[in-house]
């Protein structure tokens, strides 16, 4: 385990150097640690570990889970190397490397023996672990700031405790075991461990009221943490009640190496939003006070106090006491308290919610019926009004009525006198018309005369005038011998000179032309 955890820390070492980057901000010893004990295979596995994110997982997890991953193959260079000692000789550093793979194969060990000479340097622990019987039997132990964190409270020299944690030999061959918990033992070390971390977590701030988170009144999902072959859970399956409650069950150890860390993987995986829990409930039946030590964890209050969601607690029986507890938002005595409370709560809010309703329900009805009566009276109260409106109105429609007749009796008799006069003026008017008529019609006939004579003299003006132009027309004067010459251009020939001899001329006669040829020219003869 020694040999993988330090190939995990070289890697931490060359990305640290590649990125320029401290070793911590690549990963914690704490987590490195974690995974040479845990040895993930998968990503999932993985993300488990404290101090691995989803980002980080991202960038660095499959460089890692290849180192891991290649264990198998390094399991085979161990045989090589276990050959090669039994073959000839080996050199010290192969000889504590193999010494230490050997080791590595016991895994985590859990030891025995009382505390003594305790030192702590850089934060780190440095203890002896002696045999309370024997007294010449003892192992040098070696703590890490990281678990220190949590265990510190425990190393009180002459404290019977079980330390587990991973034998190495160092490189001056010095041996010693990596301890990574400390368990006390017997009921008075562990209540004087339980009430030294009750004292540490309160100067935290851990079990303040202000700090924790309120239970929902309605609660509808529960993220139960438990063992399903405990009889835990049935306590809460038989009290809970038929109330439509979601039971997502987390199956853990609740004693035991393997439980701590089984209930911390539990809070932070149901913390992470999948299935939207309301609340969680961590329960365990009844037991000795070795088998609900497990519960006094810090590393599980923290989980607790770090959870987002609400958390309730029901440990051992109405006697025990917890850290879990005291850190839980919600704390009970038992599984069945837990489940009955849940129950008590439920029926607590449908009593509410009934009472609520009946009593909205009057509330209503008394709304109704205050509002019915005062809209009766409003309604009582405009009926008298418009009654009294419309008496006003009548009285007055009837001033109107009586003054409108006055004034129409006025306006017909005025309309009566209009027309009178109208009929009187359309008679002047017809009478006038007719003279006009008669007037017009002597005018006309006196007009119709005088173009009659017009017309008859200016007829025989006209008659004058055409015979006149009859004489003067060019075809009458040709119709008498004459002839009209043109050139071949069709202009009229005036002049002798205006043509040459050969000269080929046209002559227009009263009937029909003549086209001839000039033999001569005579331009000074005439008649």
């Amino acid at each position: 385990m020694l040999d993988i955890l330090n190939r995990l820390k070289q890697k931490r070492k060359e990305l640290a150097e590649e990125e320029g980057k401290e070793l911590f901000m690549i990963l914690h010893n704490a987590t490195l640690e974690e995974m040479a004990e845990v040895l993930p295979k998968t990503m999932e596995e993985l993300e488990r570990i404290k101090g691995w994110g989803k980002k980080k997982s991202e960038r660095y997890g499959e460089e890692f889970l290849e180192i891991i991953r290649g264990e198998k193959g390094e399991i085979k260079s161990e045989k090589k190397e276990v050959r090669e000692a039994e073959e000839g000789e080996l050199s010290v550093e192969q000889f504590v490397h193999l010494i230490n793979k050997t080791l590595a194969g016991f895994g985590q060990v859990s030891v025995r023996g009382e505390i003594s000479r305790v030192s702590v340097r850089d934060g780190n622990a440095y203890f002896t672990l002696k045999d309370p019987k024997e007294g010449q039997y003892s192992v040098d132990c070696f703590m890490g700031r990281w678990d220190m964190e949590y265990y510190a409270y425990l190393l009180n020299e002459g404290e019977e405790v079980i330390v587990k944690g991973i034998p190495s030999l160092y490189k001056t061959g010095r041996f010693s075991l990596i301890a990574k918990k400390i368990t006390p033992i017997g009921e008075g070390a562990l209540k004087k461990a339980f009430e030294a971390l009750k004292k540490k977590l309160a100067e935290k701030g851990y079990f303040e009221e202000s700090r924790k988170r309120p239970i929902p009144r309605f609660v509808r999902k529960i993220g139960l943490i438990t063992s399903m072959e405990g009889e835990a859970i049935n306590d809460v399956r038989k009290n809970i009640g038929e109330y439509g409650f979601q039971i997502y069950l987390f199956d853990v150890r609740v004693e035991g190496d393997q439980a701590e860390g089984g209930i911390v993987r539990a809070i932070r995986e149901l913390n992470t939003g999948k299935q939207n829990l309301d609340v969680l409930v961590l329960i365990r039946g009844g037991g000795s006070r070795e088998s609900l030590n497990v519960f006094n964890s810090e590393k599980i209050a923290e989980a607790i106090a770090g959870s987002r969601i609400p958390v309730l607690t029901g440990i051992g029986h109405e006697r025990d006491e917890t850290i879990a507890g005291y850190v839980s938002d919600k704390n009970l005595s038992t599984p069945t308290a837990v489940a009955v409370y849940l129950k008590r709560e439920r029926e607590s809010l449908m009593e509410e919610v009934k009472e609520g309703a009946e009593s909205l329900m009057e509330r209503v009805e008394y709304i109704l019926e205050e509002k019915k009566n005062k809209y009766e009276m409003n309604w009582k109260r405009v009926l008298a009004c418009f009654e009294s409106y419309l008496g006003r109105k009548n009285l007055i429609l009837k001033n109107l009525s009586v003054r409108m007749e006055h004034g129409l009796a006025k306006t017909f008799k005025k309309f009566r006198e209009l027309e009178h006069l109208l009929l009187r003026r359309l008679y002047m008017f017809e009478k006038a018309t007719e003279r006009k008529k008669y007037e017009l019609k002597r005018k006309m006939e006196k007009i119709r005369e005088g173009l009659e004579k017009y017309l008859d003299r200016t007829s025989s003006k006209l008659a004058s005038l055409g015979e006149a132009l009859a004489s003067l027309n060019p075809a009458s004067v040709l119709g008498r011998g004459y002839s009209i010459a043109r050139d071949k251009e069709g202009k009229i020939i005036k002049k002798a000179e205006e043509v040459e001899i050969g000269e080929e001329i046209s002559l227009l006669l009263g009937k029909g032309s003549i086209t001839s040829l000039v033999n001569s020219v005579r331009k000074e003869e005439q008649f």
